[in-house]
Formats: structure tokens, sequence, C-alpha cells
């Protein structure tokens, strides 16, 4: 990668702007890369250029490395600017989202979607699915999943039984208004 004064200045100054991002010292920033903090000032002021070893350890304190040598966000930044302040389950599941094919998410959601009335049972176990088949899972074992998973919180819940008998109920009390 060939670079002039102007990238050195450019990156420097979106990497000093995701640092401010961040809420980071230049310190913290020049242990996380093995450099001092002179070095990290370097980088900043345009006098030198990251090398993969700091700019690896930059993005493991959230930032984003695509900007600083672009100038554009990824979709992970863009989401969410301030992970500092989710909790480790939070991020955690930004991780498995950010993992998720574009063609999987609408099978996220619609799971979720399922679930969502059962969050008041939320300490109930879930039958876990295999996450190295998730991107070969046809339509058909998705239902199948959906249908065991609704199955086993029926199942592990007299309070879900019971409301389950009770829209059972009323369905059939529909029915036979219309009949």
């Amino acid at each position: 990668m060939s670079t002039n004064n102007e990238d050195k200045s450019a990156i420097g100054g979106r990497w000093r702007a995701e640092r401010a991002r961040l809420s980071l010292s230049r310190k913290e920033v020049a242990v996380a890369c093995g450099r001092t903090q002179q070095g990290i000032g370097e980088y900043e002021r345009g006098v030198s250029m990251p090398g993969g070893q700091a700019l690896l350890g930059f993005s493991g304190l959230g930032a984003d490395v695509n900007y600083i040598l672009t100038g554009s966000r990824c979709e992970r930044q863009k989401v969410d600017k301030n992970t500092r302040t989710l909790s480790d389950e939070q991020k955690q599941l930004l991780d498995l989202w950010f993992q998720v094919p574009e063609t999987g998410k609408a099978a996220v959601f619609t799971l979720l979607s399922e679930l969502l009335p059962y969050t008041e049972f939320a300490d109930l176990p879930l039958i876990p699915i295999d996450p190295d088949r998730i991107d070969d899972m046809t339509e058909e074992e998705w239902e199948a999943h959906r249908k065991a998973q609704n199955q086993a919180l029926r199942d592990a819940s007299p309070a879900m039984r019971k409301r389950d008998r009770e829209r059972r109920k009323r369905r059939l009390q529909k029915e036979k208004e219309k009949d």
C-alpha cells in the first residue's frame, strides 16, 4: 500500500477520532497495540502509519479498523458505536448476530418472535441448534426445530399448558360460532 502524507494525516485523524469515540487514553491504546504513547501520538499526527499489530490491538479495544483505513464504517460499528456500555452478554449476542449470514437473519427473527410470548418463562432451557449446521438447515428443519422448541416449552410449564388449553378452547368456540 503506497501512502503519501495526506493518507497518513487522514488515517491519523481517524485513529484519533476512534480513540476519542471509545474514550480511551493514549496509554490504554499503547498497551493494547504494543507501542509507546509517543508512537500512538505519531499515528494520530500522521507522522507514521500503524502496522498490523497496532491495528489488531486497537481493534481489540473496539476500534473500527475499516474506518481508520478507509473512512467507511463497518456494519458492526454503525449498529453499536458504544459497545463499552453493553453487558458482556449483550456483546456476545451481537457477536453471534454478526456471524449469521443475511439469509439466516430472517429465520432468527422468526424464532425470536415465536419465543417472545414465552419470555416470562426465560429460565426454561432452549433446544440448541448446532452452529455448524445453521447455514445448511432447510425450511422444514427450521419448522421442525421451532415446533420441537415450542413443545418443549409447553411441556415444561403448567402455566403454558393452561394457556394453550384456553387458546384451543377459544379456537373451538370460534369454529362452532362460524358453523
